[in-house]
């Protein structure tokens, strides 16, 4: 029985099984056939290849992050409504803008997702499957290395913190684990390669980088917004007991910034709890494994644990709950 709470398997199955049961306790058959269709995804990813969905990765991200690179250089959209990319103008009070200082604003990259710090999350991990290549050709691919620059440029120009921040600690995480994985003579080469990156993005994109830390406060707005949202969740907690106020998976206010609050709002403690199982068994079976093809897809799902602590989408909106559920997939 000690060793079923141990096996990730067992959680995942516990995790995905009570999140159907919620949804059809909820009467929604949609969002049951969504999850199911969600869950076969991420089971899936050992049949079709991780390397397969690494390069999915890398060529999302890709795609995405140039369309992002053209509406921050145009300041608007490219009209590329027909891929789902959203209708952007500098006037709109409801698009997402990056201050600059004194009275200039910019427009942040959206690509084709719904918001910024989504554009983030797929460009974190588009840069960590980029990262899995370069380490399984010893850093000596061309083409890599344009990927690697592009999707860099395109993380800065969203102004997503959380995902500056997840792929910092995820490119970290692999650096100090590459010799526990067998990986310490490429070391030297990432070492090199981060370096060159951050000088890069001191030298050419310190504008759009050090004003956005700067207004990183605590009377900054997304920072008041977070920690009134937790205030209000605190007051209203015994609201959502052990399974929670509802399924949804979307957008639906209340509206808390975090994947956990989002959770535990609508699963409940139970469903909670069975999650960070889940991410807790996982990091322990992958890190005794020792196989360096999940080194990269365990700093993965650490910086979107990461981003979860800031972020609500990867619970709220469908491009976040696959990014999520791929990640759990590439480990499993």
């Amino acid at each position: 029985m000690v060793n079923l709470f141990k096996n990730y398997l067992f959680w995942f199955s516990a995790f995905g099984g009570l999140i159907l049961i919620l949804a059809l306790v909820a009467w929604d058959f949609y969002l049951f056939f969504k999850i199911l269709v969600w869950l076969g995804i991420s089971l899936s990813v050992g049949l079709v290849g991780r390397e397969f969905v690494m390069g999915f990765l890398v060529v999302a991200a890709l795609v995405n992050g140039l369309v992002g690179v053209g509406q921050v250089f145009l300041q608007h959209d490219l009209g590329l409504y027909f891929l789902g990319e959203s209708r952007l103008e500098i006037v709109d009070k409801k698009v997402a803008l990056a201050y600059l200082g004194g009275d200039s604003f910019i427009l942040r990259a959206y690509g084709l997702t719904p918001h910024p710090n989504v554009l983030g999350g797929l460009i974190f991990l588009g840069i960590m499957a980029t990262l899995y290549f370069l380490i399984k050709k010893r850093f000596k691919a061309g083409l890599l290395w344009v990927a690697w620059l592009i999707l860099w440029v395109s993380l800065i120009l969203t102004f997503s913190r959380s995902a500056w921040l997840a792929t910092l600690v995820g490119v970290l995480f692999v650096y100090f684990n590459l010799e526990r994985f067998g990986l310490g003579e490429v070391k030297k080469y990432f070492k090199k390669t981060f370096l060159v990156t951050v000088a890069f993005i001191l030298v050419f994109l310190g504008w759009a980088l050090v004003p956005r830390i700067n207004t990183l406060s605590l009377n900054n707005f997304t920072v008041t917004e977070r920690v009134s949202g937790l205030g209000f969740f605190t007051s209203n907690i015994s609201n959502y007991g052990f399974f929670g106020g509802g399924l949804s998976l979307r957008i639906k206010q209340p509206l808390y910034h975090g994947l956990y609050l989002m959770i535990f709002k609508e699963g409940g403690l139970v469903l909670l709890l069975i999650f960070l199982a889940l991410a807790r068994s996982l990091f322990r079976e992958r890190m005794r494994f020792l196989d360096w093809r999940f080194l990269v897809p365990l700093a993965m799902l650490l910086g979107l644990l990461i981003i979860g602590l800031f972020d609500h989408y990867l619970w709220t909106i469908r491009q976040g709950v696959g990014m999520l559920l791929l990640s759990l997939g590439l480990l499993i």
